[in-house]
Order: C-alpha cells, then structure tokens, then sequence
C-alpha cells in the first residue's frame, strides 16, 4: 500500500511514518498542506492522510480540491479538530474517513487497511458524458443530446461497462 502523508508537526509525522512503514506501508511525507495537490495528482497512492490544519492550504481544502478535479482515491482526514462540525465538514468536503487526534495506533492502521480495500474499487459517477450521449446510471439513462435511446438491461449494461 502507498499513502501520502500531510502532517506538519516533524514529531507526529515521523513517527507515523516509522510506524507504517513497519507495517509494510509505503509513505511519503509533505509537510505543507500546498504540496498535497501536486503529489496526488502526479504519483498514485492508495490513501492520503491528510491532517487539516497545514501551511499553506489546509488538508480540507486541498481535499475538496482534489475531489472537484476529479481524484477518486481514499482521502482520511487526521486532525485534532473534534466537533462534529468539523467531522461534517471533513467529509462534506470529500473525505472517506475522519478520525481524531489524539488516535490509537492500531485504529489508524485498520482504517488505512479498510480504506486501501475500497481504494482499489473505481468510483463510479452517477451521469457520465460521453461524446454527445449522456449515460445515468442511477436512472438506466441513455441519451444522445436530449433524445432518450432505448436499450435492453444487458444493452445498457455492456454500454455501462464500456463508458
């Protein structure tokens, strides 16, 4: 498993990097919350853990940003902010997991292990644009501009499986 770690406390941030990596994860470390974009849209990592309060730009916002370019990977927020105000926020703004620090060690690790199994499983957007043709999968929708095409379910599947 690859993680990006986001955490600017050089004490923190070692030590859960020597933790993981003797659990046989591969970290990398930034310790500026502006570096978060370019890392994850440039190396592929499993799961990023984000720490929400960084220089530059919070573990939030780089979060949100990253989802509205598009990133799917498993992003958790690792944070000392605790009210449910913040755990709604963090993942209203993206994030698949939220856990407050300060955390146990085995809990971060099952979290990461839970996240990596999902990471590996595209998410799959609700409407999809292709060209002129429009597919909804929620509805089992396809449409060429505004005209509806009709397909069977095995139709629209092999469509589905081909978007």
């Amino acid at each position: 498993m690859r993680v990006l770690l986001a955490e600017d406390d050089p004490k923190l941030g070692k030590l859960i990097q020597y933790m993981l990596e003797q659990n046989e994860i591969s970290v990398e470390w930034v310790k500026r919350g502006d570096e978060i974009f370019d890392y994850a849209t440039y190396e592929e990592y499993d799961v990023l853990v984000l720490d929400w309060m960084m220089p530059g730009e919070s573990g939030v916002a780089a979060c949100k940003r990253l989802r509205e370019h598009g990133y799917e990977r498993a992003i958790l927020i690792l944070t000392a902010r605790d009210t449910l105000e913040d755990r709604v926020s963090g993942l209203d703004a993206g994030a698949d997991d939220y856990l407050v620090k300060p955390f146990e060690f085995a809990e971060l690790l099952a979290r990461l292990r839970a996240l990596g199994r999902r990471s590996s499983q595209k998410i799959q957007q609700d409407v999809v644009q292709i060209g002129e043709f429009t597919l909804n999968r929620t509805a089992k929708v396809l449409k060429k501009g505004e005209a509806v095409i009709q397909l069977s379910p095995r139709e629209f599947q092999i469509f589905d499986l081909l978007a």
